[in-house]
């Protein structure tokens, strides 16, 4: 889920897939974190959004990058006017990277009467957390009648959730993601990499379990044989020795798919190059998702001669040749002095959606501005952010005129299913080249759902 781009990126090919059958030093930052503005504004003199975001925790390095990316659309928003003439406050939570976490957020956020929120970044943080964790249930959702739109959780069950609409997310699901991470392995996208026996270690949670499941399904459906398929709790960060072993009892596999995020995944990484070495084994190839495709992971000199040239994985991905993700990725750069990571691009398109979405519907009720999400993102006048040249006044203006308009934003077309589901993504293939964190991207698949 989570990091900048650092290598260079090499274009190879384009690859349109249809039908997908076969298919983030936390720094001072000049903004304010648990408080939505500086300004000492009252609830009826602000549009008040609230965000989920895991600002300590597993995901850290990430809810950083998107506490930017959030700052930066508020900004631009109410510099030009606002929504309903009203500033809009963003009020940001720590959900620690936890289910139970984000649950807090969310009943302090709702507490306040806040009826439209950014995030949680996670599945679990969905489905366990918000949900109660028996999905397709989700009942608490639907009482607390607040509308969430998550830039990053990408569990295929989030599809199936009963949340009376009021669950919407701007990312693909992993039902794309690992279908590719099969066909890659598998040697149907690059025919030099191909895998054959294999064993899966994965984060045993909404998201790594139906990750892994799909991935399993398709690798072998496409041939491949999965000698061990090894889980572990999502509580857990260290300690992977158990895991290790069982990944090797069914015979040795030629590669290991890790299914992790960062703090876990570096640590599971140490413990590998430790078992191996113990062991008297061959380095497997490795092979990961966007969980671990992170700088505290590929840029880590303890596992360096364990990764370097030897880890290769999927992630989705800006829509880097577009130039309205261009421009965003120039703005951000601006105001951060660093350039966009994952996700980025989605949490910034979250707040614009929201804003719309309010402004569209005349009034704060997510009951009006959940039946004006897809409207908004499609089949009219294209407008664009502000960071792509977008005027936000002109954006109300049409409004106002009843113009039926298409938000196209730094992510991409953000055009979404009546599920809350976005209809596309793209994703990369990415491999870790170098001892300093250094990757590069050297395929681009986009997926189209239909």
């Amino acid at each position: 889920m989570i990091v900048a781009m650092t290598g260079k990126i090499k274009k190879v090919e384009r690859i349109n897939i249809k039908k997908l059958v076969g298919i983030l030093v936390i720094t001072l930052l000049t903004i304010s974190i648990s408080c939505g503005t500086t300004e000492k504004e009252t609830v009826e003199e602000t549009i008040k959004i609230g965000a989920i975001v895991p600002l300590t925790g597993d995901l850290s390095s990430f809810g950083e990058t998107m506490a930017k990316a959030i700052r930066l659309a508020e900004k631009e928003i109410n510099e030009g006017g606002g929504v309903l003439g009203k500033k809009i406050s963003v009020e940001m939570c720590d959900d620690r990277t936890t289910p139970e976490g984000a649950k807090k957020c969310f009943d302090d956020l709702t507490a306040k009467n806040i009826k439209f929120i950014i995030g949680p970044a996670t599945s679990s943080a969905i489905i366990k957390g918000i949900c109660g964790g028996n999905p397709p249930s989700c009942d608490y959702i639907k009482q607390k009648r607040a509308l969430i739109i998550s830039p990053s959780a990408t569990s295929p069950l989030i599809s199936t959730l009963d949340d009376d609409g009021l669950i919407w997310r701007n990312a693909p699901s992993d039902a794309f993601q690992g279908k590719i991470l099969a066909e890659l392995m598998r040697g149907k996208i690059k025919p030099e990499i191909i895998s054959n026996n294999i064993s899966v270690i994965y984060r045993n949670d909404a998201w790594g379990k139906s990750l892994a499941d799909v991935f399993k399904a398709e690798f072998e459906r496409l041939g491949g044989n999965i000698l061990s398929y090894v889980s572990y709790s999502e509580e857990k960060d260290s300690g992977f020795s158990g895991e290790i072993a069982k990944a090797y009892e069914n015979g040795e596999p030629e590669s290991l798919v890790l299914v992790t995020f960062a703090t876990d995944g570096l640590n599971l990484l140490k413990d590998l190059k430790s078992y191996i070495a113990s062991q008297g084994k061959p380095k497997p190839k490795l092979f990961g998702t966007d969980g671990n495709k992170d700088t505290s992971i590929t840029g880590d000199p303890t596992v360096a001669d364990l990764i370097k040239e030897n880890f290769t994985g999927t992630a989705p991905s800006a829509p880097l040749d577009d130039p309205i993700y261009k421009a965003f990725s120039d703005k951000y750069r601006q105001s951060y002095g660093a350039s966009p990571e994952i996700y980025n691009e989605n949490v910034y398109d979250c707040v614009y959606i929201i804003a719309i979405g309010i402004q569209a519907a005349g009034e704060y009720d997510p009951d009006k501005v959940k039946n004006k999400i897809i409207s908004i993102t499609s089949g009219g006048e294209k407008v664009s952010p502000v960071s792509a040249g977008g005027k936000w006044k002109e954006i109300i203006d049409k409004i106002s005129q009843g113009a039926d308009i298409d938000y196209d934003g730094a992510s991409g077309g953000n055009e979404f299913e009546e599920n809350g589901d976005t209809k596309s993504g793209v994703y990369i293939i990415w491999k870790v080249i170098g001892n300093e964190g250094k990757e590069e991207d050297f395929g681009k698949i986009e997926t189209v759902k239909k």
